[in-house]
């Protein structure tokens, strides 16, 4: 199938009144065409419009850079820097107003291309311009002989306009199992009550000295290659990096797993959250309660921290450690969605 063209109109999509702008009225047609440089005011603008609306959405934590604001020259830095193609960014005009974006980076090579964002202007929304830029990005991955497009970075569940707008456009979710999801839990007293451990179990905090084992741990228990160089880069090197919400499960001595507590602070307005994070055991100690054990720690550590509620992250697929969060009172708050779309 031929590439898109440069430019067509698309005057066969029925929408409602283009806004009034100096006392005009009446309907308008949409046009796309590829992009310019001087057009970066305008798709900036529209990049975070889009920010501004997920930031509008409760905090949760584990956001990406789709919620921060992008400065003057974003796109044409990506472009320089490879990461964006100028000939696979494509606007919406009605009249001279930019509406609209979207970006496709195509990989012939993997036969895969990736969406990389798609913005349409609030006021311009429910009138075709959206699906309109979702094909281009399709015929243009399309004719450069891709099979499929992708969406390049997870998509917020709660963020239904732009699901549905996928889901309308033909993408579907993948990889649904293993995709991450953000649970939450408030922290009432009564839900924080040490469990029974098994006979000489106990849980402890992490001590000086305490890296090798926590490493040894992680890759034993995640099948990871951690080094103790990251540990420290990432953690304990870090003048945020408290002992006290880092556990351990011990049995007889021996340290058999872990799990540990987070503080993040709201980007803007100063206030706290707590997240539950690495939470697991070596195989031979499981099903004995040592997670829930954990888990509960990391709970009263936050509580006693002044805190009202956690947040954690994990996947479908984990389906014990689910089961063993929604008995603690966890909920699915947010997945993390990955949509892709295979092309005819």
């Amino acid at each position: 199938q031929p590439a898109q063209p440069e430019s067509h109109t698309c005057t066969s999509v029925r929408f409602g009144p283009a806004p009034a702008r100096g006392g005009g009225g009446g309907r308008s047609a949409f046009r796309l065409r590829r992009y310019v440089p001087a057009d970066e005011p305008a798709v900036v603008e529209l990049l975070n419009l889009s920010a501004a609306d997920l930031r509008a959405l409760p905090w949760l934590m584990f956001d990406t850079e789709d919620f921060r604001d992008k400065p003057l020259g974003f796109v044409s830095n990506r472009i320089c820097q490879a990461l964006v193609e100028a000939s696979g960014v494509v606007v919406a005009c009605v009249g001279s107003q930019v509406v609209g974006v979207a970006s496709c980076w195509c990989s012939p090579e993997d036969q895969v291309a990736l969406l990389q964002f798609v913005v349409v202007q609030p006021e311009f929304r429910r009138r075709g311009i959206g699906s309109a830029l979702l094909d281009w990005c399709a015929c243009q991955a399309r004719g450069r002989g891709c099979r499929e497009l992708q969406v390049e970075r997870w998509v917020d569940s709660r963020n239904r306009s732009l699901c549905a707008l996928l889901g309308a456009n033909g993408f579907r979710q993948h990889l649904r199992g293993q995709m991450n999801v953000t649970m939450h839990a408030p922290l009432p007293p009564q839900r924080l009550e040490e469990p029974e451990l098994p006979r000489g179990c106990s849980v402890t905090t992490f001590s000086p000295g305490d890296e090798p084992e926590w490493v040894r741990l992680k890759n034993a228990i995640f099948g990871s290659h951690t080094t103790e160089e990251w540990f420290a880069d990432n953690y304990v090197s870090r003048e945020d990096f408290l002992p006290e919400g880092w556990f351990f499960a011990l049995h007889r001595g021996r340290k058999i797993g872990i799990a540990n507590v987070l503080l993040h602070a709201h980007p803007t307005e100063g206030r706290l959250a707590g997240s539950i994070e690495w939470v697991g055991a070596l195989r031979e100690a499981r099903g004995k309660g040592i997670g829930r054990a954990l888990v509960v720690a990391c709970m009263r550590r936050l509580y006693e921290w002044g805190l009202d509620d956690a947040l954690l992250m994990t996947q479908y697929f984990r389906e014990p450690a689910v089961k063993l969060y929604r008995s603690l009172g966890f909920r699915v708050v947010r997945e993390h969605r990955m949509y892709g779309k295979r092309l005819a």
